[in-house]
């Protein structure tokens, strides 16, 4: 294979070139923005890259579709792998009670971060339950 083409034969610094432009493209977008001043609020140009108002978290919802005990079809083992899911091994205990531990690690990690949301922990659901779970956008039909 020559230098600087890749597999699918496509030139490395083209690639290279093309990501650089479009990174400093939105960069001296922000920074042309002039932070905090009134050009940029009236025009609206900080709304493209930052939120105006800082949002909290209120409710966080952990979903954890592990399949403790299912391997994957297409993947084969390698050897030595991970072990560990949340600092347990899973195979160390039932694969329902080794879920409910994962679940409680992770929210207690969570917690630390984000102490005043209410946390709900649902463990390998089905779609029905997905489906439940996110709300489904509402359209407002425009007469």
């Amino acid at each position: 294979m020559q230098e600087g083409v890749h597999a699918g034969g496509q030139d490395s610094s083209g690639l290279t070139d093309e990501l650089s432009r479009r990174l400093n493209v939105k960069d001296q977008e922000r920074h042309d923005a002039g932070e905090g001043s009134e050009k940029s609020l009236d025009h609206g140009i900080v709304s493209r890259w930052r939120q105006k108002e800082k949002l909290k978290t209120t409710a966080v919802a952990l979903v954890l579709c592990l399949n403790i005990g299912v391997d994957p079809p297409d993947v084969i083992k390698i050897s030595p792998c991970a072990r560990l899911e949340c600092w347990v091994d899973p195979m160390s205990m039932q694969p329902a009670k080794a879920l409910e531990t994962i679940g409680k690690n992770l929210q207690a990690q969570y917690e630390r971060w984000q102490p005043r949301a209410k946390y709900k922990m649902h463990l390998d659901p089905t779609l029905e339950d997905m489906k439940k779970l996110v709300p489904q956008p509402t359209v407002n039909p425009t007469p």
